[in-house]
């Protein structure tokens, strides 16, 4: 979402990133999704299968051009 604004990210090297970044309403999108998860963490989910979803949003997402 920084970059999409024009700042610099935080986390990541800009290199790291994808070169076309999602929207900032895609990446919205994600974060409540990431919140609902995060609602759920202590339950006892298979914890594989949880982050195997949660890691297959986060590639879907950064992946997506929308």
């Amino acid at each position: 979402m920084l970059r999409q604004s024009g700042a610099v990210p935080r986390f990541f090297e800009a290199a790291q990133l994808p070169a076309s970044a999602a929207s900032v309403a895609v990446l919205t999108d994600w974060f409540k999704r990431l919140m609902q998860s995060a609602r759920t963490a202590e339950h006892p989910f298979n914890a594989g299968l949880m982050l195997e979803a949660l890691t297959a949003d986060a590639q879907q997402t950064l992946l997506s051009k929308g």
